[in-house]
């Protein structure tokens, strides 16, 4: 029988080829995004979180868990951790956000996303960004 090519399999979502390009044409602007994050935390505040505020929250988490992976801000691997839980029980709540420390772990991720934000280079913002957003090229 004949030995089976075992390839390394990348997640479909981390492209490396297109977070190479992304981060050759990223500008540093934030504006939209920032606007996008802030409006899924209203909804997160209010206590009904629809999809596409989920979307935003968990590619919040994402981001940031990939920037501190990255070097930048390696004290919030331990806040991400339980952000991704407090997202994981919002979303198998519906969307209803009751609990405050689910809602407390997603605003301190928040903190630590911001802050590694402003201490990355726009090649790591980008790098980070890029499996959940479209950045202009």
């Amino acid at each position: 029988m004949r030995k089976r090519c075992r390839r390394k399999v990348l997640d479909s979502r981390a492209n490396p080829i297109a977070a190479a390009i992304a981060a050759a044409h990223f500008d540093g602007d934030l504006t939209t995004i920032r606007t996008s994050n802030l409006l899924a935390l209203a909804d997160l505040r209010t206590g009904k979180v629809d999809r596409n505020a989920m979307v935003v929250l968990g590619a919040i988490v994402g981001a940031s868990e990939r920037l501190a992976r990255a070097g930048i801000g390696l004290e919030a691997l331990a806040p991400i951790a339980a952000g991704k839980r407090a997202l994981a029980a919002i979303a198998a709540a519906g969307g209803l956000a009751e609990n405050d420390a689910a809602i407390s772990a997603v605003l301190e991720v928040h903190a630590w996303y911001e802050s590694q934000l402003d201490a990355a280079t726009p090649a790591d913002v980008a790098r980070a960004l890029a499996p959940y957003v479209r950045l202009p090229r």
